[in-house]
C-alpha cells in the first residue's frame, strides 16, 4: 500500500502545502528499515512512530488531522482516537475476487459493518487508486461535519464493542455460536471481535 499512499500524497501536495506523513510502524527492526527505505524516497516530511509505544502512536494520533489507513485493527485503533480517516484496501487480483465472489459483506471495515453504514469512506480493491483516496481525503479533511459525523459513529462502535460483561455473550453474540476458544477467553482481544462480528455478519446476509 505504501506506492499508492505515496502517489496520494503527491496529489495532495497542492491542496495542503505544509503536508506531512506520520507512520507508526511494527517493532520489527526489518519492517522498520524496509520502511525508511521506502519513504526515504517521499518528497514529502514522513515521521515514523515506533510500534511498541503507544503513548508516541496516540500523541501522532492527536497531532493529525486526518488519516488514511488499510482496514484491520488499525482502523479501531483510529477510532479509539477520535482520528477521522479513510479505509483503502488492496490485494492481488485473484485474491480480491476470491473475496468478492466468497462474500457479501457491503464494507470491508468494522466501524462500517458493526453501524451497516459508510461511515467512514472506503476504497477498495480496483477503487483504490491515489486520485480517489486524495478526493476522499480532500472532502474528509474540508467537512467539519464529515468528520464530526466519524466522531459520533466512534462513539456507537465502542458502545457495540464494550457492551457490560454480563451482556456479551447474549448481546454481541447474539444468533451465533463463537469458537470454543473465543467463549473461554475473558477479555477478547479486537481481532477475534473483529473476526466474530464479520462471521456473524456473512452468517445473516
Amino acid at each position: 500500500m505504501l506506492p499508492i499512499f505515496s502517489c496520494t500524497l503527491e496529489l495532495l501536495k497542492d491542496t495542503f502545502h505544509d503536508l506531512s506523513a506520520v507512520i507508526p510502524v511494527a517493532p520489527n527492526q526489518n519492517v522498520v528499515n524496509c520502511v525508511r527505505n521506502i519513504v526515504g524516497r517521499w518528497s514529502n516530511p514522513v515521521v515514523l512512530i515506533p510500534g511498541e509505544s503507544l503513548e508516541a502512536t496516540y500523541n501522532a494520533f492527536d497531532a493529525s488531522m486526518v488519516a488514511l489507513g488499510t482496514s484491520g485493527t488499525t482502523i479501531l485503533q483510529l477510532q479509539l482516537a477520535r482520528l477521522p480517516c479513510v479505509v483503502a484496501y488492496r490485494a492481488s487480483l485473484l485474491t480480491e475476487w476470491i473475496i468478492q465472489l466468497r462474500t457479501k459483506l457491503s464494507y470491508i471495515s468494522l466501524p462500517n459493518i458493526l453501524l451497516d453504514s459508510e461511515v467512514l469512506p472506503e476504497a477498495l480493491f480496483s477503487a483504490c487508486t491515489p486520485r480517489q483516496l486524495a478526493l476522499l481525503i480532500r472532502q474528509l479533511a474540508q467537512n467539519e461535519n464529515l468528520r464530526e459525523r466519524q466522531a459520533m459513529a466512534a462513539e456507537k462502535v465502542f458502545n457495540i464493542l464494550s457492551p457490560p460483561r454480563k451482556d456479551l455473550s447474549s448481546a454481541f453474540f447474539q444468533g451465533f455460536k463463537p469458537p470454543q476458544l473465543l467463549q473461554k477467553l475473558r477479555t477478547p482481544t479486537p481481532s477475534m471481535i473483529a473476526a466474530v462480528t464479520v462471521l456473524n455478519s456473512i452468517k445473516w446476509q
